[in-house]
């Protein structure tokens, strides 16, 4: 291959890199723009990605999550604050069935702090056939179980008055 063939193709390598850089610009853009918490972590559960809102949601800074294992900073926990078993839990089904899971019933316990009512969606991610990771989308339902809570206390109250 002559010096000027060379050329050329660095140039079409250095033209596909620029494109390559500039879609993972616009993708991180866009997955930060989104007002869920968006977590992706790789086929060991480490972090790789966090969007702004889930670092608001979770309480955690940036620094504190990157590549740690999901499951030892954020335990998924029942409505009685008891641990959700490996078989229950939306994410450890995904890297078992590469399959997309969601769930509403549990909430995010971190440290010491309130749990975290959540609505979750993990999606896997698969390169060349591999599970590389997988992506999770989650939504703070506080307001949405409250108001459940309220509908029911009314519906009770309201019961027993007919009565």
């Amino acid at each position: 291959m002559g010096r000027d063939e060379l050329l050329k193709v660095l140039d079409e390598l250095r033209a596909e890199k620029d494109k390559v850089e500039a879609a993972k610009i616009r993708d991180e853009a866009l997955l930060a723009s989104i007002g869920d918490g968006v977590v992706a972590v790789n086929s060991e559960r480490q972090v790789i990605f966090t969007n702004q809102s889930a670092l608001q949601l979770l309480h955690l800074t940036e620094a504190e999550i990157a590549n740690q294992d999901w499951f030892a900073k954020v335990k998924l926990v029942c409505d009685k604050g008891e641990d959700v078993p490996d078989s229950e839990n939306p994410i450890n089904q995904t890297f078992s069935t590469q399959q997309k899971v969601s769930s509403s019933y549990y909430s995010f316990q971190i440290g010491d702090q309130p749990a975290l009512p959540v609505a979750i969606t993990a999606t896997p991610f698969i390169l060349n056939d591999q599970l590389a990771g997988a992506m999770i989308v989650f939504k703070d339902i506080t307001r949405e179980r409250e108001l459940d809570r309220q509908k029911s206390e009314f519906i009770s109250v309201a019961s027993h008055q007919l009565r």
